[in-house]
């Protein structure tokens, strides 16, 4: 595969400090240190001879997997302090090898290599264990798709070759992930026999098998973990899931997704989907709520008559209308975009309120709306505002739900029966220090309103409107996507406890270690729950078939 920009010591030793998340749960995202944090070399750290002497073996074993690495030499070699880690917020020292065509590289020169071949390992200054493999190649060009089964059959031996036996202490992920031509396979690492969630190894490839990164995110201390023993039995977790789940019907499409390909989408189906995600707290035997939110009950919203589509034709348009729901202007410049987006074979026009005076710039306030070019719908907007980033929110939640329901009965998109769906926060946890906390977090309410057919969710035709936490003004609006076309019938479906036996029989419980996040912090030790798990990429039942549908 190719690889463009520069290679960097930082970049090599950054991508040790990432954080691993396994794709088997809910939080697929891998976060980065912020930019102005930079590695820092530490010339007179002394390594000790072990930890040399296990690192040097275990690039002896790279060596087969990367034969690139025999053609180079070994540029650079020292020791290097991390910045903080985002997630433990804790710094740490790693022992880096640079291999390049040079015979030697100071660490400045070694972050100015520009896009020749080379490759960075970096490992645990204590354990000499190996955190991290970044290889920049501009040869490997693939444009075939990855194997899964050959990409988890070379992940597997490239852990043999390094650590012996890994499967005492990693499990294997089921699924893989994607991005272009390379494939992700990961691996759970284990404690006690039980998997931990966030930490493990992730080793991403092309389709000609050559492994390009590689990136271990170590255990941390295991002390406070809960122990297994202590756990409830999997046939009483099984129990307290069986009893705790119902389905809920639901219109929706199925998207399936291919490597390199367009995503495809499904004919509206009607389907039975699972009320309740599964997760039990493994010591208490309670369900347990994996990210914290509770939804919001409301009362359905009935628009009996459709309201005039709003349509903007001119950045002069854009502004009047932009006033006219509350968004104040001041400072900005309204810009209309040279190039139309393409979204459900339409053309889409923003115009964007750019700011243009000195204190707008230094707020980083934007306004963008959104049109079909050739109709002037406008099918959206929404405000970003850095200076309120990381603000309490002011206005009760209570309050920001009726502006909501009051702005979208105004707008009257459409005739119909909506559902009100939105989520309040959990308190925030006493681990929590508030100092850390992402400074990109903005205070907005979000309300989904959700189309119904006989009193049935579409859940794939949804508008949202978004209410700012401090000021209780509209700063975000969404048309659906896509409109409902032919939607099935209720007749002849199945009932819901059929549909429910079904879904069971396609999923199991696994004890793991849950990590509790507020927002961009994690909790100090894991939970131990079990966890549901769907096979082969479950969705749920078909209301008129009873199959699976994945």
């Amino acid at each position: 595969m190719k690889f463009l920009g520069t290679l960097k010591i930082a970049s090599f030793v950054l991508a040790a400090n990432l954080c691993f998340v396994p794709l088997c749960f809910a939080d697929e995202s891998v976060n980065t240190p912020p930019k102005s944090q930079e590695a820092v070399e530490l010339k007179n750290y002394k390594v000790p001879q072990n930890i040399e002497s296990k690192a040097e073996k275990v690039i002896n074993s790279v060596r087969k997997f990367i034969p690139e690495m025999n053609q180079l030499n070994l540029s650079y070699k020292g020791v290097i302090a991390l910045p903080e880690d985002y997630k433990t917020h804790q710094e740490s020292t790693v022992l880096a090898y640079v291999f390049t065509n040079k015979k030697s590289a100071t660490f400045s020169e070694i972050n100015e290599l520009g896009t020749e071949l080379g490759i960075g390992l970096t490992f645990d200054v204590n354990t000499g264990d190996l955190l991290n493999i970044r290889v920049l190649n501009p040869s490997w060009i693939s444009k075939k798709v990855p194997s899964e089964t050959v990409a988890k059959s070379r992940g597997s031996d490239f852990l043999k070759a390094i650590m012996g036996d890994w499967t005492k202490d990693y499990r294997m992920n089921n699924d893989c992930s994607y991005i272009d031509n390379t494939i992700s396979v990961s691996f759970n690492a284990l404690y006690k026999g039980v998997p931990v969630q966030i930490y493990g190894i992730q080793i991403s490839m092309d389709a000609e098998g050559h492994v390009y990164d590689y990136t271990n995110s170590a255990m941390p201390n295991t002390v406070a973990f809960p122990e297994p023993t202590k756990a409830i039995s999997p046939k009483q977790a099984e129990d307290i899931y069986k009893k705790s789940q119902s389905m809920r019907l639901v219109y929706n499409t199925i998207i399936t997704y291919h490597p390199n390909e367009s995503p495809t989408e499904s004919q509206p189906k009607l389907l039975y989907v699972p009320q309740y995600d599964g997760t039990i707290d493994a010591l208490t035997g309670l369900p347990f709520n994996l990210d914290g939110n509770e939804p919001i009950k409301n009362p359905n919203v009935t628009i009996t008559d459709k309201g005039a589509p709003v349509i903007v034709r001119n950045k002069e348009d854009a502004a009047q209308q932009l006033e006219k729901w509350g968004i104040d202007l001041l400072g900005l410049e309204i810009r209309k975009s040279a190039i139309p987006r393409q979204q459900n074979n339409q053309e889409i026009i923003s115009y964007t309120g750019v700011p243009v005076t000195e204190n707008e710039v230094t707020s980083g306030r934007w306004v963008n709306l959104e049109v079909v070019a050739s109709s002037g719908r406008v099918i959206g907007f929404g405000i970003q505002n850095d200076k309120q980033r990381n603000h309490p929110f002011v206005i009760p939640e209570e309050e920001a739900r009726k502006k909501a329901i009051q702005f979208f009965t105004d707008l009257k998109p459409e005739k119909g029966e909506f559902q009100v769906t939105g989520y309040i926060d959990s308190q925030q946890p006493d681990w929590v220090d508030s100092k850390k906390l992402d400074t990109m977090m903005e205070p907005k309410y979000r309300y989904d309103f959700t189309l119904l057919k006989d009193g049935v969710p579409v859940v794939f035709h949804s508008y949202f409107v978004e209410i700012d936490g401090i000021t209780g003004k509209v700063c975000g609006f969404s048309n659906p996507v896509s409109s409902p076309a032919a939607l099935p019938n209720r007749t002849g479906i199945i009932t819901p406890e059929k549909a429910k036996a079904e879904f069971i029989k396609h999923t199991s419980l696994k004890l793991t270690y849950f990590w509790p996040r507020y927002y961009n912090l994690f909790a100090p030790n894991p939970k131990l729950v079990y966890m549901l798990e769907r096979k082969e990429g479950l969705v749920g039942i078909d209301a008129k078939t009873g199959e699976t549908v994945k």
